[in-house]
């Protein structure tokens, strides 16, 4: 009998020990001194993945950005007149300077707003590589934008289904290429101005916006003679 005593307080002091360590586990866990370790690891990376390739532009993508960047800029260095935006028509009630008139533009009523338009498209340290873009061939008055006219037409013509692309290298927020554009007169007795001109472009991510941030090659201000 004494003996079934002993082992009965042995086992209700045991239980006790337990009961108490449960309480003190308990405890901690509840405070956050303790918890339970996670295997996150191959989620997290699998997450990162997702987005990093998410965010990774695809060739196709790149090259339909690429593409139309270029365009815009190739006509902005190619094309003879003045930036004006489009529609713009020759206003004969400004008095003209040294002998060129000037169009009124439809789509902006000051050279600044002109110049925010470009730079969607191009820095402003590419805007400048066109020598004519100056403020100098604008005139602003009564709330308008006038455009001086260089020339009487266009001389020469971008051929864009012509232009060659080569991507050099792409991320997120960079594209590097290589580019062959041909300029043609269109006109057998104007042949000089056909040109193949072999161009370098990085283009750079601001916001949603992709932009040309380098420009250099063969002649790019194809009028700077």
């Amino acid at each position: 009998m004494e003996n079934k005593k002993k082992n009965n307080g042995i086992f209700v002091g045991i239980l006790i020990g337990i009961i108490i360590m449960l309480l003190v586990f308990v405890g901690l866990f509840a405070t956050g001194n303790i918890g339970f370790k996670k295997n996150t690891t191959n989620g997290q990376n699998n997450g990162n993945s997702s987005n990093e390739s998410n965010n990774e532009l695809t060739e196709s993508e790149a090259l339909n950005i690429l593409k139309t960047k270029v365009d815009f800029a190739e006509k902005f260095f190619t094309t003879y007149a003045n930036p004006c935006g489009e529609g713009a028509e020759t206003d004969l009630s400004i008095q003209p300077k040294d002998g060129h008139h000037y169009y009124k533009s439809k789509q902006y009523n000051s050279f600044s707003q002109l110049n925010s338009s470009l730079l969607e498209h191009m820095s402003q340290e590419v805007i400048n590589l066109r020598t004519q873009f100056t403020k100098e061939n604008y005139l602003e008055q009564n709330g308008n934008l006038y455009c001086m006219d260089l020339a009487g037409g266009s001389l020469v013509n971008y051929i864009p289904e012509k232009t060659e692309y080569k991507l050099n290298n792409t991320t997120d927020n960079s594209i590097t290429a290589s580019i062959v554009s041909y300029i043609e007169s269109g006109d057998d007795s104007m042949t000089e101005y056909n040109e193949k001109r072999n161009i370098s472009v990085e283009l750079t991510k601001n916001g949603d916006n992709w932009q040309i941030t380098k420009y250099e090659g063969d002649r790019i201000d194809f009028f700077d003679r």
